[in-house]
């Protein structure tokens, strides 16, 4: 009853503070995968800490800024024909559905809709203005809390230890070292992933010659953030272009295309850039993608799971730290006993 009265009030401050709290686990991650970036350079540089965090942030958001000017024309360009193809392809099935079974899955689908009612177009305007203002200031904070995050990341971290009782502050220093180096191997063997299946795919699909295989690589990239959703939903995508563009059988070909690449991903990829021991089971997969997209949209959807597997590594730490305090005064008596 403590726990899940904790678990509340913790999941209620995260929905009132969602304006802090998502900038700082955003910032935190982000620390995560540029911290050795920034301790190399002061390594390897005269730069002081401060200094080298800088250039290691300038020299990231201009990479992601070319990423974004390069990577968004493109793709805008495919996206009203890549919507286009994949409502023909939903049309399609729907009439295929229909005259198979006699079964209406628009008329269905129209009647959820005129149920739900919607907003004037002030209210979304409104509301439309407001999100992108949170939006731009979110990134903001969590561009600045990343700064502070890798110049006095260490700092930081032993100021919390010195929080907890003087005997528990080793499991403490060594369960934060284990989430943090989860988070940054997760993070990287992630984009690693997201990067593999995108020129997987691509290839695949222009060897069948489906069309739009820009967008749909994209696609695929930004579905390894969402395990197991985002690959169904970029699969699915790809199957109804096909399926609209060239017909059943390259259909049937984009998705066994797909099938294989998604098995490429759990069998091979992922176990060697992200490690067995992160992987979760589906099901803890879908709640943290569920419990994520009610606290914070598609953003909590993207660090649900990774929060999951540090949640999980924390535990794994606590538990195993706690055996070995737990046995280690067997093993002395054991030592000194005679015989």
């Amino acid at each position: 009853m403590l726990l899940a009265t904790a678990l509340l009030v913790i999941g209620y401050v995260v929905v009132k503070l969602r304006l802090v709290v998502i900038p700082l686990i955003v910032a935190v991650f982000l620390a995560a995968l540029l911290m050795p970036l920034v301790d190399m350079l002061e390594r390897r540089s005269p730069l002081p800490r401060t200094a080298a965090t800088l250039v290691v942030i300038v020299a990231a958001l201009a990479t992601l800024a070319g990423i974004i000017a390069w990577l968004v024309p493109n793709f805008v360009g495919q996206l009203d024909t890549l919507r286009s193809s994949v409502e023909q392809g939903i049309r399609d099935i729907e009439t295929w559905v229909d005259d198979r079974f006699g079964l209406s899955l628009g008329e269905a689908a129209d009647r959820v809709a005129g149920g739900v009612g919607g907003d004037t177009v002030g209210d979304r305007v409104v509301s439309g203005a407001i999100f992108v203002g949170e939006i731009l200031a979110g990134l903001l904070l969590a561009i600045v809390l990343c700064f502070f995050v890798l110049r006095d990341g260490p700092r930081f971290a032993r100021a919390a230890v010195r929080w907890f009782p003087a005997e528990r502050r080793d499991i403490a220093a060594a369960v934060g070292r284990r989430s943090w180096d989860v988070i940054g191997r997760y993070l990287r063997g992630v984009m690693i992933t997201g990067v593999v299946d995108a020129v997987v795919i691509g290839l695949g699909l222009f060897i069948i010659g489906v069309p739009l295989v820009f967008s749909l690589m994209v696609l695929t990239f930004f579905g390894a953030f969402f395990p197991l959703v985002g690959a169904f939903v970029a699969g699915s995508v790809a199957v109804l272009v096909a399926l609209v563009a060239n017909g059943f059988t390259d259909a049937l070909f984009t998705l066994a295309l797909v099938i294989a690449v998604q098995q490429l991903e759990g069998d091979v990829v992922a176990p060697i850039v992200i490690g067995r021991a992160l992987s979760l089971h589906p099901v803890v997969i879908v709640l943290a993608l569920t419990a994520g997209a009610i606290v914070a949209g598609i953003v909590g959807a993207a660090f649900a799971v990774p929060l999951a597997a540090v949640v999980r590594a924390a535990v794994d730490e606590i538990r195993g730290q706690t055996e070995a305090r737990t046995s280690a005064p067997e093993r002395d008596v054991a030592t000194v006993a005679p015989g």
